[in-house]
């Protein structure tokens, strides 16, 4: 009878132990999912035409952790210290175009990175979107990014913020989820940087 009862207390060891490690695991891999990924509502017609008001990105935090930010790259910036109309903590998306050590020219029909004159697929076809800005020059320094919005005559972008921050990116887009029709992966165009 007491080793009967001996092994029902080891078995109730054994099976409490296999919960809480159960629990711990689900709790490590729920958490190590919200620190990497983060969902993002499109606030604007400012990358029209890839992306649409209201659209919800899902966002890998983590993306740079182990890499940088390249050309093309779909991203979330923390436009707070770059755009007064924005409160703190919100984000806007937008495009890499520059990275660190690149120089950006910005005319009124083109862009180019570092002589490189740019074919912008992923822009409105009907326009270059160059036309509310002046010709520009910038020469990125480290941990300096140029990004732009795709519907460039509207965007409010690194053309009037100048660079931005490698801290104030939040993280790369990779998936629109939402709504439902509309699910599709995140083109970078890397065909469009190919020789800068």
């Amino acid at each position: 009878m007491i080793q009967q009862a001996e092994e029902a207390r080891i078995r109730r060891a054994h099976l409490l132990r296999e919960v809480v490690e159960v629990v711990l695991l689900v709790a490590v891999i729920f958490f190590a999912i919200r620190l990497s990924l983060a969902t993002y509502r499109v606030n604007g017609p400012s990358m029209i035409p890839n992306f649409l008001d209201s659209q919800l990105m899902a966002i890998n935090r983590l993306s740079y952790v182990f890499g940088s930010p390249q050309r093309g790259d779909v991203v979330v910036v923390d436009c707070h210290p770059l755009d007064p109309r924005t409160a703190p903590g919100d984000g806007c998306v937008k495009r890499i175009i520059g990275i660190p050590g690149d120089t950006v020219i910005v005319t009124p029909t083109s862009v180019s990175v570092d002589g490189h004159q740019l074919n912008e697929p992923y822009i409105l076809r009907d326009s270059t979107g160059q036309e509310s800005s002046v010709a520009n020059e910038w020469k990125l320094g480290a941990n300096q990014y140029f990004v732009m919005g795709d519907n460039r005559p509207i965007s409010y972008d690194s053309r009037y913020w100048g660079p931005v921050n490698r801290d104030l990116i939040i993280g790369k887009v990779f998936l629109v989820f939402w709504p439902l029709g509309q699910i599709h992966g995140v083109n970078t165009y890397p065909q469009t940087f190919q020789g800068v």
